[in-house]
């Protein structure tokens, strides 16, 4: 037992390490294109814009194919070196090794093939990006995908994981609207309302909010506890082993990394968070 529980704090201890490197990345480098952040009031605000701006990368990834900015993003460096900064050096060679003397127009329609394999048209690298096939289960006690990744059945999109998810954004005072209507399930979506929740907490900081915000975090942690985190690892697994192109190999490294991270430290967060009002007498018995 004692090897495994190793395991699993090195592999936490990894994560945190990406999650404070990937925030610190996103505060030196896009604080200067970004008002909010260089508005935000105190590190707590800062913190959660950062995490906001991450979200907003890791929706964008999956909601659809690389922009041009990104590809040339990719072709002169900057990601390259983005990577290095959060101890993705793997990936980094991977990319440099790729990459040097390719034209953006022409990587660019490369990764738009790329993404259309992995996340639209079904085939035999086909990767869903819906929770409902990894979470939900089928009549007979199985999930729409098999944990080989190969077989798939299409009757388990919106699924319950899909009803709940819709639920929670309504919740949040959200719709679901445009193309991926239909599949609030959707990773770029669950992604794209952690992004939304975490530029509400820093909002609400700036205001002195304090429990609009503390309620920010709580809403950020039951959704990544029961939507996100359940399936996450399956996700970005079978994205990295069907991914031909170093940079959803990357992607989905930064994905899991930051994904479970943020919940342990968000964990960490809800704990000070009831400590302190049990200490204020703030909380009553139910």
């Amino acid at each position: 037992m004692k090897p495994a529980s190793t395991k699993r704090t090195d592999s936490s201890d990894k994560a945190n390490l990406l999650r404070k490197a990937l925030v610190t990345h996103v505060v030196r480098n896009v604080a200067c294109d970004n008002h909010e952040i260089e508005a935000a009031r105190g590190e707590k605000a800062i913190v959660a814009l950062a995490r906001a701006n991450i979200y907003n990368l890791l929706a964008s990834a999956y909601a659809e194919p690389p922009s041009l900015q990104v590809v040339r993003a990719i072709a002169d460096g900057t990601l390259l070196r983005a990577f290095r900064d959060v101890g993705l050096d793997h990936v980094a060679a991977e990319l440099d090794a790729f990459v040097p003397g390719r034209d953006a127009k022409d990587l660019l329609e490369e990764m738009e093939i790329e993404y259309t394999r992995l996340f639209v048209a079904p085939g035999p690298d086909y990767v869903p990006p819906y929770q409902s096939m990894y979470s939900d289960e089928l009549s007979d006690g199985s999930t729409a995908l098999a944990n080989d990744g190969k077989r798939l059945d299409k009757r388990q999109l919106w699924g319950d994981s899909a009803v709940a998810a819709e639920r929670m954004y309504l919740e949040a005072g959200l719709a679901v609207t445009g193309e991926l209507r239909e599949v609030p399930d959707h990773i770029g979506l669950e992604l794209q309302f952690l992004q939304h929740l975490c530029g509400r907490e820093a909002e609400a900081l700036n205001t002195g909010r304090i429990l609009a915000a503390e309620e920010s975090v709580r809403l950020q942690l039951a959704f990544l506890e029961t939507q996100l985190a359940p399936w996450i690892d399956r996700f970005c697994q079978a994205v990295g082993n069907a991914a031909r192109h170093p940079f959803y190999r990357g992607i989905a490294n930064l994905t899991l990394g930051f994904v479970l991270s943020d919940v342990e430290e968000l964990r960490r967060q809800a704990s000070v968070i009831v400590d302190g009002a049990m200490g204020s007498g703030d909380v009553c018995s139910v």
